[in-house]
Formats: C-alpha cells, sequence, structure tokens
C-alpha cells in the first residue's frame, strides 16, 4: 500500500474565480476519464483527454500510450467496469499545470471492489483553456484474489513468460 502524499502546490497566481474556472475544469477531466476508462471503452476518446505526447504509467512501470490501454484488456475483457473516483487532492505546480492524486475504487462484473489504489496524474492547461492529463501513473494499493484484475495480470504475465 502507497502511503505517498501529494506535496502542497503553489499558490496558482490567478485570480479566485480563474482558479475556481481552472479547477472545475480540471475535475472534469479527471471524471470522464473515469466515465470512459470502462468495458468495451472508446481508447480514441481516451486518447483525447491526454497531451499529444500523453502517457499512462502501469502498476509494473511500463508507459503505454492511452490509446493503446485496450491491448492490455483484450485477452480478458470486462463485461463491466466501473472507476468510483473518492478523493482528489489538486495542487497547482505553476498556473498551466497540476499534480493530482485521485483516489479510485473499480468494480467489475467479477467483483466488486476488484480493485483499488489512485491515480497520480499531471495535466496542463491547453491553449484553448482545456486541461489535459501530460502523464497518470496508476498505482494499485490492492487487488481482490478472486477479481478480473488479478486475473488479467495472470493472462498477462503468462503470454510474457511464453513469449521468452
Amino acid at each position: 500500500m502507497s502511503s505517498k502524499i501529494l506535496p502542497g502546490g503553489i499558490s496558482s497566481g490567478l485570480r479566485a474565480s480563474d482558479e475556481a474556472q481552472d479547477r472545475s475544469l480540471i475535475m472534469s477531466t479527471i471524471h470522464r476519464y473515469a466515465a470512459v476508462a470502462r468495458e468495451s471503452a472508446d481508447h480514441d476518446e481516451i486518447a483525447k483527454l491526454f497531451v499529444p505526447d500523453g502517457f499512462v504509467q502501469l502498476q509494473d512501470g511500463r508507459k503505454v500510450r492511452p490509446n493503446e490501454l485496450g491491448q492490455l484488456t483484450r485477452a480478458n475483457e470486462p463485461k463491466l467496469l466501473r472507476h468510483h473516483i473518492t478523493t482528489v487532492d489538486v495542487q497547482f505546480a505553476s498556473p498551466g499545470e497540476v499534480n493530482c492524486q485521485t483516489y479510485v475504487i473499480a468494480g467489475t462484473d467479477v467483483k466488486f471492489p476488484d480493485h483499488w489504489g489512485r491515480w497520480d496524474s499531471v495535466l496542463r492547461k491547453q491553449s484553448d483553456g482545456r486541461w489535459l492529463f501530460a502523464s497518470k501513473t496508476l498505482v494499485t494499493d490492492g487487488i481482490a484474489p478472486e477479481g478480473w484484475l488479478a486475473r488479467t495480470l495472470e493472462l498477462q504475465a503468462a503470454a510474457a513468460a511464453q513469449e521468452k
């Protein structure tokens, strides 16, 4: 289990109303990701939430492009996958970049909760005002042994062993 706490950020230097608007847009991006990262996900839609060179870092350290996430679950796609967001901590690194920790509980058709942990993310403000993910690191604090993610990771390990 990870006990990393996001360090406090800087003052954004923005007017309170502008910072509130940015925080709202940041939360919208985080919630949109949770809504589209599900069974039969549209990975092109997920990719729209990232800057062009953005990536997702997996629990094992691998970095993948957001539109490649489906390749990881193809061997064992869930019939149902929902990400439930709890605490979201947003800290400004600069007026155009934030660090976020988002705590998540995921449920599937196999088990609820199936896995839980957090997303450590960096979001950057775009020239059109949108906030997009530059990176998203998946930190898993727990996995139900009989759940969907546990089985998916077993299948990935077996496939990797066969390739060697």
